[in-house]
């Protein structure tokens, strides 16, 4: 069976080298019946530039007059320095509540106080603990803070000092001044665990470690603004403030920053997307007028300014349908507006950009503009322009008469000792061209260029000097070649499969069979919290004398860390293709440890650690005869939070050296979902009423809607304060009113609270995978699929409550569990994800449970046809399994190459990284979403970048925002919002000379106001340039955003507003929870029309 494979493999390679040789073009081509000689150089000879751009301002835009823009000079803006993630870490967000209020901060046996915004040595501590009681020494204190200190408890030492206090987990003390405490002993938990780690004198690992409360707006408190409805859900945020915690994983190189647009096709918009150095999205705007349609060049740069390295982003757009296409605009990476060039009027649009160090006595970057195409006499003219300002260095012009209205592209070579060279390539002509500006000429690269070849790129590898794409070809429809040619005196290359690991399909049911396209896998689920030594003080705590929590609380970093690495890696390294499933979940085995936790208690009666039902009952949950403890996936519990997330940590970052180091095996690994089964379902009741589940949504209600009272008018609750909040029972307390029935709105926010708590335990884990050094598409989930296996919540009280919204719209790739035969539900779960753009899903358990080879052989061709790439097969029947076996043997002997990402490639960049390189490959062609893949010289996945920068297709919708500065302006209500979706304000603005102007954004659900999403900027005579984003993770009703504009003496008029622009941008990802089951499958639609990329980590290109 094997050497069948091989011998199938060898004949489909031959095959495809058969039809490379047969398609080679020659150094001379036929065109319109004549035969035209490619020449060996094209010179270039410098021209006057047309015009000196300048600085003035805009006039009205279209946006304002409906008319189309008219050409003008190039312009530069004001901007911020985009915000700085590190001012978010738990020690900034300690000083930013306490520093200036006055509050003092002790803790149990802790040798250091916290006053004045810094944390003091203590001769000896002022807390210690009596029969489980704290107890504060006066007199220390008031040595300590040089105040009269004086009572017997807690109450009477605060009211010496006319203060109040509150205690954090029995174990920290902080004092304060007024009725406002500046910590939530809830909502701030994550903060006060890290002032307490600062007051023992933690050491910086401990430190290092500790949880961070994510900040729900983020801004550089100058131009620029981005606020999340649930930060926990956006793995851009997350990495971004975490990374500068914990840093990078030893042995393990991190890979570039990336900034990916909207490929070439008619459907799409101009939007960008800024990836950070874990490949997560931290940004995304529209870089031209929501009319402007069919992608976005998009090409990074820096320059030096004032002492400051900046780094940007020029776009260009691929058509040329409106004037307002008819410009480069380049945007910090932050998407602020920073200049605009009109270029020189030779160079017709849709043009061509490019960055590089181009000109020998131009220390920074520079910026390559030219047209996308050779004009009727066969001239090209390019401008080298400042990525500054946009004022013009060079304009040259090319003599390209063998190549008349010819369409081009260009690609750049780093060059450390002299300027860096231009690749120009000819598409109609299929010829390339490299040189540099200095030397005013470029030579015919001398080598035989494939016929379907798609474009010509330098190569970062080692002896390598060119990577050719490759469009697909006809019986190699669903594979991705490149050819690569070296410095040798073979101009014909060598063909190189760089898709072949995207064709696989594994499964444990396959053979072994690395030369085939069905491959074995191996299904390694590991519950990580089992081998931490945490669990062995819960074991301790009775013959300790401590309760449960409290020997919790004495645990260090080292008690939580997972204890089986070297076995693990070991098994990684020496049993094959392998699919890593380390997860923690809320199905607690029946073993002594889960069972202290389940059933410990607080002092007040509550189950600390359990899921409860609406009565305040625990119970089991049974799945396949097997009984479990049901654990709470409730916020603000530290040792929880501990529980699931350091083991898995200390997992990720130990195997991340196995998986890519310097001895790492990439290709091994098939994917990694760190999560399992996420869900909250207790037996007859609908959500988790677990102590902190219900603070959490009393929260989670005021952060929504303001206040109290504006819950009970929206809700029709009855509530007098907060703390009287609580979730719908559905009369397991009696007749409490409509509010408490399991239906209605009220209903609902009980539901999506709970949802909402599930997607936070799945992105957090992503976080931890993701910052240890596993690209997004090779992470994938394990969820229980909501509208196929169990209904949703509409109309009827379904107890399980299993989302999937968050994991198709991550970023990542998609997993999920199914049983069942689901191939004739044309809304099944794998139609909805892969329509969504979804093509390399993982089945964590499956089985048809069909008992005839046909049919399993029918749902598993399904499978493999619409995005699937790797099953791992359970059955509860021999027969079952024999089914299953037999179909996976079948689809084996047909040998094909599994459909997908690929299918052509389009694009290459190098990366150099210290003494290693590799290249990123964009696989696949323009019908198809654009993988980005670094590959070894072999084809083979290095591992550091797997990323789809578009699943699905983002339309955009512009908003009525008008531009008035004597009334407020507004979006309108937005509806419909979800996860991933955005609301995107633009604006530039400027104020005469000598008034005081400011403008004010505020954002309104349901007619309430998010305090905590107002900024407030000024206005400065120059024009600025102004961004707010509303980003979405959750599902709000009613957004409304509103613009207003302020003088201080009422003079508005001396505002001048230009450009403004608001866009609603949504993804088309369907959710049956949402849309139902029909409306999820229309509203899908994936992203086509590949990517253009390009490095923001500069050093590395």
């Amino acid at each position: 069976m094997k050497k069948q494979h091989l011998l199938c493999k060898l004949l489909t390679v031959l095959c495809v080298t058969v039809l490379f040789f047969t398609m080679m073009s020659c150094r001379s081509r036929e065109n319109e019946g004549e035969e035209t000689t490619i020449p060996d150089t094209i010179e270039m000879s410098e021209e006057p530039t047309e015009t000196v751009p300048g600085t003035e301002s805009e006039e009205t835009t279209s946006a304002q007059t409906g008319e189309e823009e008219s050409n003008s000079p190039s312009k530069v803006y004001q901007t911020g320095t985009g915000p700085d993630y590190s001012d978010y870490l738990n020690r900034p967000a300690i000083d930013k509540a306490l520093k200036d209020t006055g509050a003092i901060a002790i803790a149990l046996d802790a040798n250091r106080i916290y006053q004045n915004g810094d944390f003091q040595a203590l001769d000896s501590p002022l807390v210690t603990k009596e029969n489980g009681t704290l107890t504060v020494d006066p007199a220390l204190v008031a040595k300590a803070t040089g105040k009269i200190v004086t009572g017997n408890n807690l109450f009477e030492i605060a009211n010496s000092m006319q203060m109040a206090f509150a205690v954090y987990d029995n174990r920290l003390v902080l004092f304060y001044k007024g009725t406002q405490i500046p910590l939530d002993l809830f909502d701030d938990c994550y903060t006060y665990e890290a002032l307490y780690l600062y007051l023992i004198d933690a050491n910086e690992e401990e430190i290092a470690n500790a949880f961070i409360q994510l900040p729900d707006l983020v801004t550089d408190g100058a131009h620029t603004a981005s606020f999340y409805n649930a930060p926990d859900l956006n793995l851009g945020l997350q990495t971004s403030v975490y990374r500068n915690a914990l840093g990078r994983v030893d042995g393990v190189e991190e890979g570039p920053a990336l900034v990916a647009g909207e490929g070439r096709n008619e459907n799409n918009h101009t939007l960008v997307r800024v990836y950070n150095r874990s490949q997560a999205c931290i940004a995304q705007f529209l870089a031209f007028d929501s009319r402007v349609t069919g992608g976005v060049q998009v090409a990074a740069g820096t320059y030096s300014h004032e002492g400051t390295q900046n780094t940007v982003i020029a776009t260009a757009p691929y058509l040329n349908e409106y004037k307002a296409a008819r410009k480069v605009r380049i945007f910090d990476t932050w998407g602020t507006l920073r200049t605009e060039i009109a270029p020189d009027s030779r160079i017709a649009a849709p043009y061509v950009i490019a960055t590089g160090h181009f000109l020998p006595d131009v220390a920074d970057e520079v910026l390559l503009i030219t047209s996308a195409a050779t004009d009727q006499d066969g001239y090209l003219w390019m401008s080298f322009c400042s990525l500054r300002d946009g004022s013009v260095y060079k304009t040259c012009r090319l003599d390209c008469s063998f190549a008349k209205e010819d369409s081009i592209l260009l690609s750049v070579r780093e060059n450390d000792t002299k300027p860096d060279h231009i690749i120009l390539y000819f598409t109609q002509k299929n010829c390339a061209y490299e040189g540099n500006a200095a030397e005013m000429q470029l030579e015919n690269i001398g080598i035989q260029l494939p016929a379907n070849a798609s474009g010509v790129y330098p190569s970062a590898n080692f002896g390598e000097k060119y990577i050719v794409t490759l469009k697909k070809a006809a019986d190699t429809e669903n594979q991705s070649f490149v050819t690569i040619y070296d410095y040798s005196e073979n101009v014909w290359g060598n063909l190189v499969d760089v898709g072949f690991r995207e064709n696989v399909f594994y499964s444990n049911l396959a053979e072994d069979n690395d030369s085939g396209y069905v491959d074995h896998m191996i299904f390694r689920h590991l519950r990580v919290e089992f081998g931490c030594g945490a669990l062995g003080k819960v074991l301790q705590a009775s013959a300790n004398g401590q309760t449960v929590e409290e020997a919790l609380n004495n645990t260090t970093l080292d008690d939580w860390r997972f204890g089986g690495l070297d076995g693990q890696r070991d098994a990684y390294r020496t049993e094959g293709n392998t699919l890593l499933e380390p997860c923690f979940t809320h199905r607690w085995n029946k073993i002594e440890s889960l069972a202290r936790l389940s059933s410990y208690k607080d002092e007040d009666g509550n189950p600390l650690y359990a899921s409860i039902g609406r009565d305040n009952n625990t119970s089991t949950y049974l799945e396949i005869g097997s009984e479990f403890y049901i654990g709470t996936y409730a916020d603000a519990n530290i040792d929880l939070a501990k529980l699931r997330l350091l083991p898995l940590r200390d997992y990720v970052r130990g195997m991340s050296a196995t998986f890519r180091g310097a001895e790492g095996i990439p290709e091994r690994l098939v994917g990694i979902s760190p999560v399992h089964e996420h869900e909250i379902n207790v037996a007859g009741s609908i959500g988790d009423y677990n102590i902190n589940m219900v603070k959490g949504f009393a929260s989670y209600l005021l952060e929504q809607y303001g206040s109290v009272e504006n819950i009970n008018r929206l809700f029709g609750t009855p509530f007098a304060n907060a703390d009287e909040i609580d979730p719908p029972r559905d009369g397991a307390f009696g007749e409490r009113g409509d509010w408490d029935k399991y239906s209605g709105k009220y209903f609902q926010q009980w539901s999506l609270y709970n949802r909402y708590i599930v997607n936070k335990r799945i992105m957090e884990a992503y976080r931890e995978t993701m910052l240890a050094g596993f690209p997004p598409e090779a992470i994938t989930a394990h969820q229980i699929p909501e509208g196929d296996a169990v209904s949703g919540f509409l109309g009827e009280a379904d107890t399980r409550l299993s989302p999937i919204d968050v994991v198709m719209s991550a970023g990542t790739a998609f997993g999920a569990t199914r049983y069942g035969m689901f191939i004739n539900d044309k809304t099944n779960f794998i139609a909805v994800a892969h329509r969504s753009g979804h093509k390399s899903i993982e089945l964590g358990e499956y089985c048809s449970l069909s008992i005839s080879s046909r049919g399993a052989l029918k749902q598993l061709e399904y499978l493999w046809k619409n995005g699937v790439r790797c099953i791992n097969n359970l059955w509860f029947s021999e027969k079952q399994l024999a089914a299953e076996q037999a179909a996976t043997q079948k689809l084996a002997q047909k040998n094909l190459p599994r459909p997908g990402y690929t299918g052509g490639t389009i694009s290459t960049m190098g990366v150099r990284q210290g003494s290693s390189s590799y290249n990123i490959v964009q696989v696949g062609d323009a019908d198809n979403e654009g993988l980005l893949k670094s590959v070894t010289s072999d084809g083979k996945w290095e591992g550091t970048v797997y990323l789809v920068p578009f699943h699905s297709h983002i339309n955009v919708e512009s908003l009525p925002m008008t531009a008035k500065t004597n009334t407020a302006n507004h979006t309108g209500a937005v509806t419909g919002l979800q996860n991933g979706d955005q609301v995107e304000i633009s604006f530039l603005a400027s104020a005469k000379k000598g008034s005081n102007a400011s403008v004010k954004i505020e954002v309104y659900h349901e007619g309430c106001k998010l305090e905590n999403a107002t900024v407030t900027y000024a206005i400065r005579e120059e024009t600025g340039s102004y961004r707010y984003v509303y980003l979405s993770q959750l599902a709000p009703e009613n957004i409304e955003i509103v613009v207003t504009f302020h003088e201080e003496n009422g003079n508005t008029d001396a505002i001048t507003v230009e450009q403004m622009s608001a866009t609603l941008q949504t993804e088309s990802i369907g959710k049956k929870y949402f849309d139902g089951a029909k409306g999820a499958l229309e509203k899908s639609a994936p992203h086509l029309g590949g990517v253009s990329f390009d490095l923001l980590t500069r050093e590395m290109k």
